[in-house]
């Protein structure tokens, strides 16, 4: 008798450990590779953390190329020869130099943001801002070149021309497209001066609001 319960119990210890082993190479089965990967269940969260990283990065170094030290904008005064935010351009208020420094610092801002740029995968959600950016900046950055050109002429008339082009390039669909990604409460300046552009010609006043609103919390 007891050697017949040994036999049992022996035999459902068996069978637990059969059905066991079923269930996990069926559990293994159902992902790629034979097991659940963690890592590629996290990958688009990382990869849009990172595309949000670079967008800010080049806010950032926008700010810097166009905030005077005095916390004017560069662009406004210098390249389009306006004392206030109201003024009309005056050539005489130009700053060939000065604009001809913002101009390289953002040329050089724009080339390294599509260099990295390339070396990132968009996320989905943010296919349309990726396709903005890698189509409209190459030709901002045109723009910016012939800006520099300008700079260094005598025509300053040229050099607000040639600014108010670079600012219908990047208004309003670059911009709207890295506005929703720049650090909360942060506006650089050069988003503020580029709207003046558009504010002063009467063609676009719902981007200059849009350019002066409070930044929305950060959309992941």
């Amino acid at each position: 008798m007891q050697t017949s319960r040994q036999a049992s119990r022996m035999s459902l210890t068996a069978w637990v450990f059969t059905v066991l082993i079923a269930l996990s190479l069926s559990a293994c089965s159902g992902s790629p590779g034979g097991l659940a990967s963690p890592a590629s269940s996290q990958s688009p969260d990382l990869e849009t953390l990172g595309y949000v990283a670079l967008i800010r990065a080049y806010w950032a170094d926008l700010h810097v190329a166009d905030d005077a030290a005095d916390g004017s904008d560069v662009d406004a005064k210098a390249c389009l020869g306006e004392i206030s935010a109201t003024s009309p351009s005056d050539v005489q208020v130009v700053e060939p130099q000065i604009c001809r420094a913002y101009a390289m610092a953002t040329e050089a801002a724009s080339e390294k943001f599509l260099s990295q740029l390339d070396t990132l995968h968009a996320p989905a959600k943010f296919a349309a801002d990726d396709r903005v950016f890698r189509t409209d900046i190459p030709k901002a950055i045109s723009d910016l070149k012939v800006l520099i050109t300008a700079c260094d002429g005598l025509n300053r008339q040229a050099i607000i021309d040639a600014m108010r082009t670079f600012a219908h390039e990047m208004i309003p669909e670059v911009t709207n497209a890295l506005d929703e990604r720049r650090p909360n409460g942060h506006s650089p300046g050069s988003a503020r001066g580029l709207g003046r552009v558009v504010n002063v010609e009467r063609q676009s006043v719902l981007v200059t609001a849009a350019m002066g609103r409070t930044a929305k919390p950060l959309r992941l």
